[in-house]
């Protein structure tokens, strides 16, 4: 006791006067303390941890502090020092919690050892955080683990024993939160009303409830993440160091592993062979737009499992370049209801020896089917560090249709502090895109593209998530196109042998993940090209950072799941981006290619032709009875077809229409997949008409069936006319429903025919009802149950039979209708892969120190 009374003495004597004893005063310290503006209403003291302690080692305070009046807080936490009277006398210490330039961190609360805080940016609040002071619960059974764990503590949060945090997410948005505490719950509400809803203070949860649902409420509680003792070492000295001696340290012990290994090669009789060409490899093309190419007029699709890949050396090893396909067991199929063919392995194997001085070194490649894989991406608990202060989750979502389809996960690109390349995932935006960052994005129609991003830093619409990481280091074929020198924080000139990591697409659409234990960029580039990439770009490096699992994940929350690592070189767990991850990384889940579940109907592949591939039918069927009356429905797969009108051949005198193209070309009439008629005019009524960009009557005020030049579909609903392309064809179908109203023409009874309807739903499909009936309802109504809002009717007037023709059926397309018809063509698959973007203006960026 005498000791650290002594000790305080001399604190005492060495510190500056303490402040006024005013609340004004307490700010002004705590902002000098931090070099911030501080007011008086915004810091909140911790509970005693009793006089001695609060005189000796400072009692602790929560505070906000900007750097300049009106900016954006951070929040600070600081071990304030204090006298038995109460009276703050000096800031032994003040750590930054959030550390978010972008995000402002308004309200704080605190009560008892219990805070939180929301962060705000873009108008919004991003999140919610609710701090437990008296620390995290302990997790580490080694005591190594509780040491590192320890002194990160003390660095992060100014204790020992940390913050128990849990973030808080809306789906609802709202741009002004209200936080308090009631007994053992936060209490959050949204808009600052009296709606709110509860976080269980013991267990972090969500509190049941009307509100919660309302607000789109989920929590997670974050964990303190065990590191493998060397990464620890290096992150922990690299926060006070910087990164430059961390690099000059990681340059001098990988260059003599690499020295070591070249003398244990070549000194014990290792072939001494010059390599044929450093990427010897032709770059595949793929197919072009379909035209017909087949024997039967399908377009072909791109070739898979990839051709074999041409090897660097005169001499190659047997496996060199051969495709093998993944056959864990555990790993889920792609299957399609009535598919009359299984599909193929989508991960196929090989490697590839890229590097001309280093014989023995090799780059592994997983090929992906990128047809049958959709990519998705999730921000580290650590990394990306976000300018807004909403970190990721760290984990594969526990979305279960997301879980249901995860069949592997791989990492993600740069620490924050080696480059702040952007990253955003579902639409929220960790850190901001750089223009001329090497870029792979999630886009809306759930296609992966690759590309470099513009000059501006505005995001597309279309664009859901993106992950950017230096340069590109394959584009159009080419490695290193920039010539840049430094790939990764290193010494500059310097391009080091270690683990790296890159994903890159090839010219037939699939995608590649390439992996070298001990390889320089230039060589993971070389095998880029070597697999046929026209794109790359530069992932993680380092041993711990760069790994690829496959997964299987049946019950993450019972630990039931099955996962495996690419080779145990990687030195991860292969259930790291199922449990905890540092670091950003990417995920890839099944496509699914059955049709829209409806309740109380059963949808069959179509009997008729099909698109390729085989293994995924894009036309369906079925019966919905509807007041009585069968409705048959025929819908199509979005992406899957391609559709083109056609005038009829004994259009009414009225309708002139005689000079518009009513048949097809040889090349399209080998692809027909069936033909659906679109009626005439009645003699005496006008409706409009565009065929191969020709108009020969203006479209009007009813529904516009619009089939683009590129040969997608769309209904456009009636006063929507701004939105028709000015280049394709469209034609004027009588409205049926729109915006989710049935119209007057439905509802009118006339002559028993076979009548039909179209439309296009939200998820994409395009279908096709028709039914025997004096009124056009019970069509509406069965096209309803499928997802339309707005639907047309195939009678234009002239109350012709409803037409629909199946190739592979008895009532085959013909080459001309003499009412209006709609082609619909065979079309390839999408790839899910796409080289996205345009070219920079500007000179591509370099990372930032």
């Amino acid at each position: 006791m005498l000791a650290l009374a002594l000790v305080a003495v001399i604190c005492r004597c060495s510190q500056p006067s303490p402040p006024a004893a005013t609340v004004e005063g307490v700010a002004r310290m705590l902002g000098s303390s931090t070099g911030t503006t501080v007011g008086s209403s915004d810091f909140a003291w911790e509970p005693s941890r009793g006089w001695l302690t609060d005189l000796v080692l400072g009692r602790r305070v929560l505070f906000l502090g900007s750097p300049e009046p009106r900016a954006p807080h951070d929040l600070f936490r600081a071990s304030v020092r204090v006298s038995p009277e109460g009276r703050p006398i000096s800031v032994v210490r003040s750590v930054n919690l959030t550390s978010s330039p972008l995000g402002d961190v308004h309200p704080l609360v605190l009560r008892d050892h219990y805070a939180a805080y929301a962060m705000n940016a873009a108008g919004a609040v991003q999140q919610v955080t609710l701090l437990d002071l008296d620390g995290e619960r302990p997790n580490a059974e080694r005591l190594i683990d509780r040491l590192m764990a320890t002194l990160t503590n003390w660095q992060e949060t100014g204790a020992t024993d940390g913050l128990a945090r849990t973030d808080v997410s809306m789906s609802q948005p709202c741009s002004v939160v209200k936080l308090g505490f009631e007994a053992r719950v936060m209490t959050v509400a949204p808009a600052g009303g009296d709606d709110r809803f509860g976080i269980d203070l013991g267990t972090g949860e969500v509190v049941p409830g009307p509100a919660a649902d309302r607000a789109g409420a989920t929590s997670m509680q974050m964990p303190h993440l065990n590191k493998p003792p060397i990464i620890w070492a290096v992150d922990t000295v690299r926060a006070w160091t910087g990164p430059a001696p961390i690099a000059w340290l990681e340059e001098k012990v990988f260059d003599w592993k690499d020295r070591l290994k070249r003398l244990a090669y070549f000194g014990l009789g290792g072939q001494r062979e010059e390599p044929v060409a450093l990427a010897a490899a032709t770059v595949p093309t793929a197919p072009a737009a379909p035209r017909a190419l087949g024997a039967d007029g399908m377009p072909q699709e791109a070739p898979w499992p990839p051709a074999p890949l041409q090897s660097m050396w005169k001499q190659p090893d047997p496996e060199e370049g051969k495709w093998e396909p993944v056959r864990h067991p555990f790993l889920k199929r792609t299957k399609v209801h009535g598919a009359k063919q299984a599909a193929p392995p989508y991960f196929y194997t090989t490697y590839v020896r890229s590097d001309p001085k280093r014989p023995y070194s090799k780059v592994l490649l997983i090929a992906i089917d990128s047809r049958q894989l959709q990519l998705g991406m999730e921000g580290g608990v650590e990394d990306p560090k976000p300018l807004t202060g909403a970190h990721g989750e760290g984990r594969i979502p526990r979305d279960p249709s997301i879980l249901s389809r995860v069949v592997g996960a791989f990492n993600g690109a740069f620490k924050t502090t080696h480059g702040q390349y952007g990253m955003m995932v579902n639409r929220r935006v960790l850190l901001p895109p750089k223009p001329g960052g090497a870029t792979v994005l999630v886009a809306s129609d759930g296609r992966a593209g690759f590309g470099t991003w513009p000059a501006s830093d505005a995001v597309p619409p279309d664009v859901v998530s993106f992950r950017q990481n230096l340069e590109p280091l394959v584009e159009d074929g080419k490695v290193n196109p920039s010539g840049r020198t430094q790939w990764g924080f290193q010494l500059p000139g310097t391009s080091m042998l270690t683990h790296r990591s890159g994903l890159c697409m090839t010219s037939a659409g699939h995608m590649i993940y390439a992996w070298g234990p001990e390889v320089s960029a230039i060589t993971l580039g070389n095998a880029m090209v070597q697999a046929g990439c026209i794109y790359g770009v530069h992932l993680d490096m380092n041993p711990h950072h760069t790994a690829f699992a496959f997964l299987d994940i049946r019950d993450a929350g019972r630990k039931d799941w099955d996962a495996k690592i690419l080779t145990p070189e990687m030195e991860t767990l292969p259930e790291r981006y199922i449990l905890w991850s540092p670091k950003d990384f990417f995920y890839l889940m099944l496509r699914n290619f059955d049709p829209p579940a409806i309740d109380g109907v059963d949808m069959d592949p179509d009997d008729g032709t099909q698109p390729p591939p085989a293994w995924a039918p894009a036309f369906f069927h079925s019966t919905i009875s509807e007041g009585g009356v069968p409705v048959k429905v025929m819908g199509i797969a979005p992406g899957r077809a391609r559709f083109r009108v056609r005038a009829g051949a004994a259009a009414p005198d009225s309708e002139p229409s005689d000079d518009l193209p009513s048949t097809l070309d040889a090349q399209e009439a080998r692809q027909v997949l069936a033909a659906v008629g679109l009626g005439n005019t009645a003699k005496g009524h006008s409706l409009g008409m565009r065929v191969a960009s020709t108009t020969r009557t203006p479209l009007g005020s009813e529904a516009i069936l619009v089939a683009g030049a590129e040969g997608d579909l769309q209904l456009v609903a009636p006063g929507a006319k701004r939105s028709i392309p000015v280049e394709g064809d469209a034609i004027e179908l009588p409205v049926l429903k729109s915006a989710g109203k049935l119209s007057q023409a439905a509802s009118v009874r006339s002559a028993m025919r076979k009548r039909g309807a179209i439309c296009v739903s939200s998820s994409g499909h395009t279908w096709i009802a028709q039914a025997t009936a004096s009124i056009d309802e019970p069509l509406v109504q069965a096209l309803g149950k499928l997802g339309c809002d707005t639907v047309a009717s195939l009678d234009r007037g002239a109350h012709d039979a409803s037409i629909v023709a199946r190739a592979g059926t008895p009532t085959p397309p013909v080459d001309r209708y003499e009412q209006a018809v709609l082609y619909v063509f065979s079309r390839a698959m999408n790839q899910g892969a796409y080289r996205w973007g345009v070219r920079p203006t500007g000179p591509a960026v370099a990372p930032t120190p």
